[in-house]
């Protein structure tokens, strides 16, 4: 299935729909199929989304004064921001992301490699055997200290998905990229990663994710 340059243009449009100012916007999709919500925007805040939990406090990376909530303690931490991280992958380097044992939608992150020139984004997903959809939209923050812990709160509300598990997570960079075929065109990677999935839903077709998939830059975690 090939598209003419405009007709997909068209198409991404009507699909994805128009972005905000990236220093303007408070939700990283105030778009349908969407409702308006509240979104991390920041990493350095001191409650709700962005909340720092873990914080060594001491300035010297020796872990001094770290408390690790009761319920991400399952998981493995780097006091120091640079050992006890629990996963690696070629996009983000070494990173933990983790579910919170009190509430699915609450998820917290760390990486050693901080991300200081756009934000992360995280977009729930719910799998069950080998396949995989979203079924929320994207909540982005600055990933920019290695010693902290992020928390994110992951709101699921893409129609007709919402009732389904959050048991996995989708994190990529808000960076443009050059999808080819039948892309071929720069796009940003959340955007491309919801138009492809929205367009298989909607008429069957995979070849969208695959171009999303062969340039590599996300990262999946499955809970």
């Amino acid at each position: 299935m090939k598209l003419a340059p405009l007709t997909l243009s068209i198409l991404f449009l009507s699909l994805v729909g128009c972005d905000s100012a990236r220093d303007s916007r408070k939700t990283r999709f105030d778009y349908s199929p969407f409702g308006t919500s509240n979104s991390t925007t920041g990493g350095n805040q001191t409650g709700g989304d962005g909340t720092i939990v873990l914080d060594p406090g001491t300035g010297t990376g020796s872990g001094g004064g770290t408390t690790i909530p009761t319920e991400i303690d399952h998981c493995s931490w780097a006091p120091d921001g640079l050992n006890g991280f629990s996963s690696t992958s070629t996009h983000l380097g070494s990173y933990t992301v983790c579910q919170s044992k009190n509430s699915q939608t609450d998820l917290y992150i760390q990486i050693k490699n901080p991300v200081t020139n756009v934000q992360v984004c995280l977009i729930p997903t719910s799998s069950s055997g080998s396949s995989s959809v979203y079924i929320g939209e994207p909540r982005c923050l600055m990933l920019n200290d290695n010693k902290r812990v992020y928390k994110v709160n992951m709101i699921k509300n893409r129609p007709n998905f919402s009732h389904l598990p959050l048991n996995g997570v989708m994190i990529m960079k808000d960076e443009q990229h050059f999808y080819p075929y039948p892309f071929n065109q720069n796009a940003l990677s959340p955007d491309a990663y919801i138009f492809c999935s929205q367009y298989l839903a909607q008429y069957g077709y995979g070849g969208y994710c695959e171009s999303f998939k062969s340039v590599g830059a996300y990262t999946y975690k499955q809970f």
